[in-house]
């Protein structure tokens, strides 16, 4: 009995062997291009990020203001002329209005008694915060403590600007942003 469970056992393994050899296929090689897909992937990633590199390499001067560490220890002196200009008790006023790109500027300055400040020296700069370089400069006329300038700019958009007036050994600054349609 123990003979024929051996015959029996020895009948089935030939049986599934002979079944696995012949179902068996050959394997086939359809995996090949896995390699290079993978090889593809990252060499056009490294393209894309080298020509990102590339674009800002080229676009940003790396730099936006300049002398930054000069400006920075100067500014105490800059906290002291704020100072100052508050202790001399100036007040002005100041209206623009613009025509497309024409802007017209009036700027009317006064002592802390309110009497007109004549013989100033008074610049406008109108300042293009997104592009440098294309700045522009207004000397502004005045009468009687009050100034005025025109001009054209290139471009719509916002612009800043920034007055400055002096007089003596006076100091008066004032800003204000500009957006031309």
């Amino acid at each position: 009995m123990n003979d024929n469970r051996h015959c029996e056992r020895s009948d089935v393994i030939q049986k599934d062997a002979a079944w696995i050899a012949s179902s068996a296929m050959p394997p086939r090689n359809d995996a090949h291009w896995i390699p290079w897909a993978i090889i593809a992937f990252f060499v056009c990633f490294i393209t894309l990020l080298s020509g990102f590199a590339w674009i800002a390499f080229r676009t940003y001067p790396g730099e936006i203001t300049q002398d930054s560490y000069k400006k920075g220890l100067a500014y105490n002196a800059a906290i002291a002329s704020a100072d100052a200009q508050q202790a001399a008790g100036w007040k002005s006023t100041l209206a623009t209005a613009s025509h497309g790109l024409n802007v017209d500027i009036a700027f009317t300055l006064r002592d802390a008694a309110g009497h007109p400040l004549d013989n100033a020296r008074v610049i406008a700069h109108l300042i293009r915060p997104t592009q440098a370089g294309h700045d522009v400069e207004i000397p502004l006329q005045g009468d009687r403590g009050l100034y005025r300038g025109s001009a054209a700019l290139p471009w719509p958009g916002v612009w800043e600007l920034r007055l400055s007036a002096t007089r003596g050994g006076d100091h008066y600054q004032q800003s204000k942003t500009l957006i031309l349609q």
